[in-house]
């Protein structure tokens, strides 16, 4: 750990939960610069997408509380839910510090109504996220919270200890990336079971975030998962990229002649290592890049452009992803 400084933690919550945030504030102080969002995180009168990325870049950890704030159905059912900015916010969050360094704080009993309304539990963003939740009590006296988020943030001081403060900062541009994903995970289907529906709003999400050489676009993308050790399906992708539920054999480039084609996702999986070529060559040139990602998915991104790319250009369109593919592992369960 940097002994030069504390950690710093942003708190994040909604303006209902702000009791809650100032017992959680009250319980990292003595270790950490605590920074919550409703004490000078944020220009007074203005909160804006500027202020909200400084705060990403100036801390090492973040906390959330998501509060019982909002009612919402999921196909036909009611759900007790935090609110949208505060999942989007955590969710950019954890894009840049990774999801050890991000906690989000939840009741330990959801109500059976909120606001006059019937409820079947919390909706939280760990479907997709694969982020453990830590509780909090509920207790009948507003003037509670400190001793009702002690266990939790006993648990977010010793993760701070072990894992110190961050020296790396990303770049603007990076981050931008990574806000344009998230917004679009927001607008699609988020935080639903159905995991093919999370990883076709996934796809598109970094179809329009990922960054291509000058007279490049993003042609799609498609993401396949391993299977039973067996073979390799494409479980998601835009619309006008690979076939759904295609799958290839594991044992695909075993004993290849001359003239046949390599399956590159089988490739990137068996090797674990980021694997790219030519796709296809005619008016415009293809190129396909794949990424091992969480031990069983390959993301492919499929480029299209008029110039040729060197093996030297496409391993530093890869470097410039980095960030963006590094935030998408984690969203699949990665290390």
């Amino acid at each position: 750990m940097d002994q030069q400084r504390k950690p710093k933690v942003f708190i994040g919550s909604s303006r209902e939960a702000i009791p809650i945030a100032e017992g959680v504030l009250e319980n990292l102080s003595p270790a950490a610069q605590a920074n919550p969002w409703f004490a000078g995180a944020f220009n007074p009168g203005r909160y804006t997408m500027e202020d909200l990325d400084k705060q990403v870049q100036n801390n090492d950890f973040a906390l959330f509380i998501l509060s019982t704030d909002d009612v919402v159905q999921i196909r036909g059912k009611q759900y007790a839910s935090a609110r949208d900015n505060t999942i989007f916010e955590m969710g950019l969050f954890m894009s840049r510090l990774g999801r050890e360094r991000v906690f989000f704080l939840m009741p330990d009993h959801i109500p059976e109504s909120v606001n006059e309304t019937a409820v079947g539990g919390l909706r939280t963003p760990s479907d997709l996220f694969g982020v453990n939740a830590l509780t909090f009590e509920i207790r009948s006296e507003a003037d509670e919270w400190v001793q009702a988020t002690a266990a939790a943030c006993s648990t977010v001081k010793r993760k701070m200890r072990e894992l110190g403060c961050l020296s790396e900062q990303p770049t603007i541009n990076q981050l931008a990336r990574i806000l344009r994903l998230f917004r679009t995970l927001l607008k699609g289907v988020p935080f639903k079971s159905e995991e093919e529906n999370s990883l076709q709003t996934l796809s598109e999400g970094i179809r329009i975030s990922y960054t291509c050489p000058p007279q490049y676009t993003v042609k799609g993308v498609t993401i396949h998962r391993a299977e039973q050790d067996e073979w390799i399906k494409q479980v998601a992708g835009t619309s006008n990229i690979g076939t759904m539920n295609r799958t290839y054999p594991l044992t695909a480039n075993e004993n290849l002649v001359p003239g046949d084609k390599r399956i590159l996702v089988v490739d990137a999986h068996l090797n674990n290592r980021v694997t790219m070529n030519l796709h296809s060559s005619s008016i415009e040139n293809e190129y396909l890049i794949c990424y091992p990602l969480a031990k069983k998915y390959v993301l492919t991104v499929h480029m299209i452009g008029q110039d040729t790319l060197s093996s030297e250009q496409l391993n530093k369109i890869a470097g410039l992803n980095g960030q963006l593919i590094s935030s998408v592992n984690d969203l699949l369960g990665g290390e």
